[in-house]
């Protein structure tokens, strides 16, 4: 049974009974309407998907809920992230067509609860792990932020590189657009790609504020940056199991770098791990944007899951 549903521990944080989801933050359900969020910004973007105000607070009002969970405060510098992703949503609703459409609500509906599972899952307890709370196992902290880039910030950074491909009026299926890393694990591909989508001014609608939002976005999303390591870096040497634990440092073996491997320290890790909680945060408020967004222009979703809750 998996170690979420029996207690044991969690990242670094240590759990004595089970912690479901909803103990630590609001999140979708499902009855016979279709999913929802008990929130009142949800009610209220809506009433208007395309309302830049209103999708901009839901964003920020799951972001702020995620960050509560991680024990963190919320990054000002985010805000215009969040101004950005309404904008870009906004757009993409103009440009979709009937068959894009359908094809972004199987994901949500269908195709996604097996490519990815933690699509309707709430990231409470995944956030949780990162409050730190004074523990110093850098071997779970790495593992955590391992498993975490691959499972929860690579596919929705996919899911936001579409949304401003479409807004810049390319059609494309999110499946397709995935299939550039075949891989199913590359960090390198989607950060690539959103920072040449970025450096072109992809969508062109993004004023100031906004895309320097997504550059601080980028930003937190490139956790080795500081040292000239690539996040891809990072975690294929921590998924692969290619690092060494030396007292209160550890050294990964790198694959843009030399034999030998390099050496972080606690303090870096830790900053990793705060990079880690915001950029999850943001992309988790994405997530809800993008479902809004669908729900608002196509009608109810009603994925497979079953009468009961999301």
């Amino acid at each position: 049974m998996d170690e979420l549903e029996t207690g044991g521990t969690i990242g670094i944080i240590n759990l004595a009974v089970p912690i479901q989801p909803r103990d630590l933050m609001k999140w979708f359900r499902e009855d016979d309407s279709g999913v929802t969020l008990d929130v009142k910004e949800w009610a209220k973007a809506l009433e208007d998907v395309e309302n830049l105000d209103n999708m901009t607070r839901l964003g920020k009002k799951v972001y702020s809920d995620c960050l509560a969970v991680a024990k963190m405060k919320k990054d000002p510098g985010m805000d215009g992230a969040f101004m950005a992703f309404a904008h870009t949503l906004h757009h993409m609703m103009d440009e979709m067509d009937e068959e894009m459409w359908a094809d972004l609500r199987w994901g949500m509906e269908g195709e996604w609860r097996f490519k990815d599972r933690m699509f309707w899952e709430s990231p409470a307890v995944i956030l949780a792990a990162y409050s730190m709370d004074g523990q110093t196992d850098m071997a779970s902290v790495l593992e955590r932020i391992g498993r975490d880039l691959v499972r929860m910030v690579r596919p929705n950074l996919f899911r936001l590189i579409f949304a401003m491909l479409v807004a810049e009026g390319r059609k494309i299926d999110p499946a397709y657009l995935e299939s550039a890393d075949p891989t199913a694990m590359s960090l390198m591909v989607p950060m690539g790609m959103l920072d040449r989508l970025m450096a072109e001014g992809i969508p062109n609608m993004l004023d100031e504020e906004e895309a320097m939002g997504l550059w601080h976005l980028a930003q937190d999303l490139s956790i080795g940056g500081r040292m000239g390591v690539e996040t891809d870096e990072i975690a294929m040497g921590v998924t692969d199991r290619r690092y060494f634990i030396e007292g209160r440092k550890v050294r990964i073996e790198l694959y843009m770098h030399s034999k030998g491997g390099t050496v972080f320290s606690l303090g870096e890790i830790s900053s990793w791990n705060g990079q880690m909680a915001q950029a999850i945060a943001a992309l988790s408020a994405f997530k809800v944007m993008l479902i809004a967004a669908t729900i608002g222009e196509t009608g109810p979703l009603h994925p497979e899951f079953g009468k009961g809750g999301v």
